[in-house]
């Protein structure tokens, strides 16, 4: 199974990201969760307030998954981490079974 960290301006735009990819059976579900980021972006310290969000998915659909979320983020260069994790065998069992590597184009 796969995970992907996301961060999002809002949680409005993580859920928005997530509607998509749910209907492209791309990921099988999210988690969102607020963040405070420190970084330095364009020569400016800042310290925005993010929403993270976590998408499952497996290992066939996640180049896929990966493609779409850069394709379509609001950030001009998004940060996407993929971790791959284990699972209780139910749990990526239904994981599998909720996700599809269909086509779809990049772009929603």
């Amino acid at each position: 199974m796969i995970l992907f960290y996301v961060p999002f301006a809002s949680q409005a735009n993580a859920e928005e990201m997530t509607i998509k990819l749910l209907h492209h059976k791309l990921v099988a579900c999210a988690h969102y969760f607020p963040i405070t980021a420190h970084l330095f972006w364009t020569g400016q310290e800042i310290k925005p307030h993010e929403t993270v969000a976590i998408f499952k998915t497996n290992d066939t659909c996640a180049p896929a998954a990966e493609r779409f979320i850069t394709a379509n983020h609001p950030y001009d260069i998004p940060c996407v981490l993929s971790f791959t994790v284990k699972a209780n065998p139910e749990y990526e069992a239904w994981v599998d079974e909720t996700v599809t590597e269909g086509s779809v184009t990049e772009t929603a």
